[in-house]
C-alpha cells in the first residue's frame, strides 16, 4: 500500500504556492528597491528613480513622484511619509504621495541612508553623521555623532542605535544629544533590528551579530558570512536579506532562535537576488531587491517550519503526527540526517538538502505543500491546519534527497 501511494503521489505536480512571486505591475521588473514600508493598506517602495505606491497588496503599483531623485530610505509616522534621498535631503508627503515637499534646511546636499523617529524627534542618518529635526523636518541640526557614515537605525525604548560603515554600532540614551560606541566597533554595519532584549546587527562580509545587553558585548550568529543588507523581526522570528552570492547565506533567510540556526527562504526566485529591504504588511512579507523590483510571499508559509534541535540526526526519519486523530491542527516532526560522505557533508553544509513535505488525500490529490525548502541537517517541526478540509484519511510524504517516507493521519471533525 505504501509503495502504491508513493507511485500515485509522484504523478502529481508539486504546487508552487507559498513561494516568492514578483509583484512589479506598474513599476517594471528591473527596479532597485532600497526601501519598502507600509501604513495600513498602503505599501511604499523607494527606488533609484522614484517612489511607488500599492494599495492592493502589491498587485499593482503607481508612481507617486516623477523625478530623477534616488530614494534610499523610508519612514512612515502617522500621516507623514518621509523619504531619504541620495544627495537631495529628505522629502515629505502628508497625502499618501499625491504631493511632496522637500525638507532640505540643514540637509540640502547630504545622502540620507536611514530615518527613524523617537520622542518627537526625527533622526536622519547621513554620510556625514546623524542629524535631527524637532519640527517635522522643516529644519535640521547636526548631532555630536558627526563625520561618520550612518547606514541604519534601531530604537528600543530610550535607546537609539546607529549602525555605521567602518565604525560599528553607536548608542544614544538621551535622544541623540550624546553618543557612545558599543562593543561592535570595527564593522561595516548595514542593518539593525530589535526584538525584546535582543539587538541584531547585519554586517558587510561577516553576517549577523547579536547583543543581549544593549550593545555592550556582541556574539556572531551562525549566519557568519556574506552581507546582511536588511534585518526584520516579527515576534520571535528574525529575517535577513542578503547578497546574491551562490551560497546558503544568499537571498532571504529566517531564524526562530535568535540566530542559532537559519533556514533558507528563497523558493520561487528565478535568480536569487540581493535583498536590500524587507517589510511585513497584512498577511504578506515583501522583499525589495537589486534589479528585480518587489517580491511577495505569504508570511504564514514562511514561518510555518521550526528548527527544534541542533543535534544532527544519524538517520532520516518521519514521525507520526500528533495528535492523531486531530481536529483540526496537528504537528509533524522529521529528521534530516548528515550524510556519511565527507565530500557530501561539506556540500550539505554549504547548500543544504532539498526537502519537501506534502499532504495528500486518499485519491492521491495534493492538498497542501508544507515544506519545499533547502534545509540543513537537524530536527524540524511543521504545523498542519486542516480547517476547511473534510473529515477523513490523509497522507503526508517526506522527500529529502533520495529518502522518501509516507505516513497516514486521520482528520475528525
Amino acid at each position: 500500500m505504501k509503495k502504491l501511494f508513493v507511485v500515485i503521489f509522484l504523478l502529481f505536480s508539486i504546487s508552487s504556492s507559498g513561494q516568492w512571486v514578483q509583484m512589479s505591475n506598474g513599476m517594471g521588473t528591473n527596479k532597485i528597491i532600497k526601501a519598502i514600508s507600509s501604513s495600513g493598506t498602503s505599501i511604499f517602495a523607494g527606488t533609484f528613480g522614484g517612489v511607488y505606491l500599492s494599495t492592493n497588496s502589491g498587485a499593482s503599483w503607481t508612481s507617486k513622484l516623477l523625478s530623477n531623485v534616488e530614494f534610499t530610505s523610508l519612514l512612515i509616522k502617522d500621516n507623514n511619509i518621509f523619504t531619504g534621498t541620495w544627495g537631495n535631503g529628505v522629502w515629505l508627503t502628508t497625502n499618501n504621495g499625491s504631493t511632496w515637499m522637500p525638507s532640505v534646511v540643514g540637509l540640502a546636499s547630504l545622502i540620507v541612508s536611514a530615518l527613524t523617529y523617537n520622542s518627537n524627534t526625527l533622526f536622519a542618518g547621513t554620510f556625514a553623521g546623524v542629524c535631527i529635526s524637532t519640527n517635522n523636518g522643516n529644519s535640521w541640526s547636526q548631532t555630536s555623532l558627526n563625520n561618520k557614515d550612518i547606514r541604519t537605525f534601531a530604537v528600543n525604548n530610550n535607546n537609539i542605535f546607529a549602525g555605521t560603515w567602518g565604525n560599528g554600532v553607536w548608542l544614544s540614551t538621551n535622544n541623540g544629544v550624546n553618543w557612545a560606541q558599543t562593543g561592535l566597533a570595527d564593522k561595516n554595519v548595514l542593518s539593525l533590528a530589535v526584538s525584546g532584549n535582543n539587538l541584531f546587527a547585519g554586517t558587510e562580509g561577516s553576517g549577523v551579530y547579536r547583543s543581549t545587553n544593549f550593545g555592550l558585548t556582541w556574539m556572531q550568529t551562525t549566519f557568519n558570512y556574506s552581507e546582511a543588507y536588511s534585518l526584520l523581526t516579527n515576534n520571535v522570528n528574525l529575517f535577513s536579506g542578503g547578497a546574491a552570492y551562490p551560497s546558503s547565506y544568499s537571498g532571504i533567510r529566517f531564524s526562530t532562535d535568535s540566530g542559532l540556526s537559519w533556514i533558507n527562504k528563497n523558493q520561487g526566485f528565478t535568480i536569487i537576488p540581493t535583498v536590500y529591504s524587507l517589510c511585513i504588511a497584512g498577511s504578506y512579507m515583501y522583499a525589495g531587491t537589486q534589479g528585480q523590483s518587489v517580491w511577495r510571499r505569504s508570511l504564514s508559509e514562511i514561518i510555518g517550519i521550526l528548527y527544534i534541535s541542533a543535534e544532527i540526526p544519524t538517520e532520516y526519519s518521519l514521525c507520526q503526527n500528533y495528535p492523531n486523530p486531530f481536529n483540526p491542527v496537528t504537528k509533524i516532526r522529521f529528521d534530516i540526517r548528515q550524510t556519511d560522505s565527507r565530500k557530501q557533508k561539506i556540500e550539505n553544509r554549504k547548500q543544504g538538502i532539498v526537502t519537501k513535505l506534502i499532504i495528500y488525500d486518499v485519491t492521491g490529490r495534493e492538498v497542501q505543500t508544507l515544506v519545499n525548502e533547502v534545509l540543513q541537517p537537524g530536527r524540524y517541526e511543521v504545523t498542519f491546519d486542516g480547517t476547511g478540509l473534510n473529515s477523513g484519511v490523509y497522507f503526508y510524504q517526506l522527500m529529502a534527497g533520495s529518502y522518501i517516507e509516507t505516513k497516514r493521519m486521520v482528520l475528525i471533525k
